[in-house]
């Protein structure tokens, strides 16, 4: 596993506020892109922006296959372009590969955000109001930077995490952390959680699909069914990497 690398991306007016981005597969080496930027400023926020780049997307292609395949079986994707997911024996040998990949990222994103992401902040990041923003698996390291590490940010955006709901995760505890809570955006519909995240954990949900099973005060619950159909961005990938559409709508800094 590569050590995660912090890097900032934009510094507004108000140079006491910090958000960090922690993204989550396909997003690649490069990171977030400007459309985040565009977003986050959109929804109110003018200090400044980091993202943390942590070693996620290399072990993605047996996973992409597997998603292919369980939502357009054998008869490909219409209109992509893209080969016919592959069946039989192979698949099955696909399917096992995928579940030895998952493994491996949910390992890297436990380590980068207990091990790397609490270092990293202190090191590099100067202003001292901290919002964590986790994106899929991203919300993953956020958590264990939180429950297992020594990070107490302000707040922590999970926009389609992929990550437990139920009581396998200490919510509460993370909650109790942050003084200005947990703000957990999800879509109900998207297909990436739904096909890839529920197969790999027997069938649970993610936050980024239903609520955190604990009432807690400090945890909000955000629907984005409606705004990412609305949007017009649904399909596969569509509806798991657009989250940053939501931000506009929750004025979450205003």
């Amino acid at each position: 596993m590569k050590d995660p690398v912090l890097r900032r991306l934009h510094r507004g007016p108000q140079n006491n506020h910090a958000i960090i981005i922690v993204p989550g597969m396909w997003t690649m080496e490069s990171g977030c892109d400007q459309r985040w930027i565009e977003a986050i400023e959109a929804a109110g926020f003018d200090g400044t922006i980091y993202d943390l780049i942590w070693d996620s997307s290399s072990q993605t292609k047996a996973i992409e296959t597997i998603v292919r395949s369980a939502m357009y079986g054998a008869a490909g994707i219409a209109g992509s372009g893209a080969a016919a997911p592959i069946v039989g024996a192979a698949l099955i040998t696909a399917a096992i590969k995928a579940r030895a990949d998952w493994s491996k990222l949910k390992s890297r994103a436990k380590r980068s955000g207990r091990d790397f992401l609490p270092q990293l902040i202190r090191r590099e990041v100067p202003e001292r109001h901290i919002t964590l923003l986790g994106h899929s698996l991203g919300a993953r390291v956020a958590y264990y930077s939180i429950a297992e590490g020594t990070l107490r940010p302000n707040r922590l955006i999970m926009m389609g995490g992929a990550i437990r709901r139920d009581s396998s995760k200490d919510w509460a505890l993370v909650a109790d952390r942050i003084p200005e809570g947990i703000v957990n955006v999800r879509n109900k519909e998207d297909e990436i959680l739904t096909h890839l995240f529920r197969t790999a954990e027997l069938r649970q949900n993610p936050v980024g699909r239903k609520p955190i099973k604990v009432e807690h005060p400090r945890i909000i619950d955000f629907d984005a069914t409606d705004i990412m159909k609305a949007a017009g961005r649904t399909g596969f990938k569509n509806s798991h990497t657009h989250y940053f559409r939501t931000l506009e709508h929750l004025q979450l800094f205003r």
